[in-house]
């Protein structure tokens, strides 16, 4: 009775069709919404890099040659591929500053343009910001920080996993 929506990032090239045949998911690329009376756009946040390395790796990576190649290798060798990749990836961990700064006039462009809450991910530094008259939702990680965002009508709130214990502890909150 939950559905669900997937915004695929640059580690989600292979997990569409278990998603949406499986899970039922619907798979969207960056869009704009609605949810608990609020206008959202919602994003990965990849979308801000133009290095040229990272535009053919994506590419690359979410083309249908590679997809090809993923359903020949099959579920274990595949899943040894993407996480070789994924450890490549993480290995090569640019400074965040400039892509953050761009996911930022990105947002602000979105929120001048109607949305109340933009949220973006990739850069794995959860926060939320308040603006004049909506947020920006740095999303995080699950990986790592184990944050994810509360939504209800009468604001959002952003949390992770803290310590051993694994008790939710809030990041911030925005209400309008």
């Amino acid at each position: 009775g939950i559905s669900i929506r997937m915004v695929p990032g640059n580690h989600d090239f292979a997990l569409g069709k278990f998603f949406q045949e499986e899970l039922g998911a619907e798979i969207r690329g960056p869009h704009a919404t609605q949810f608990s009376g609020y206008k959202f756009f919602v994003a990965h946040g990849d979308e801000v890099d133009r290095s040229h390395g990272y535009r053919l790796a994506s590419a690359i990576l979410r083309g249908t040659p590679f997809r090809a190649l993923m359903g020949a290798l099959g579920p274990r060798r595949g899943t040894s591929l993407l996480q070789w990749l994924a450890g490549s990836s993480r290995a090569h961990n640019p400074n965040p500053g400039p892509l953050l700064e761009a996911q930022h006039h990105w947002a602000r462009q979105l929120h001048t343009e109607g949305a109340q809450v933009v949220v973006m991910g990739h850069l794995h530094c959860p926060a939320i910001e308040s603006w004049e008259s909506g947020c920006f939702v740095q999303l995080g990680d699950w990986v790592e920080h184990r944050s994810w965002l509360v939504v209800q009508e009468s604001g959002l709130e952003l949390f992770c996993l803290d310590g051993e214990d694994q008790e939710p502890r809030s990041m911030g909150r925005w209400s309008p």
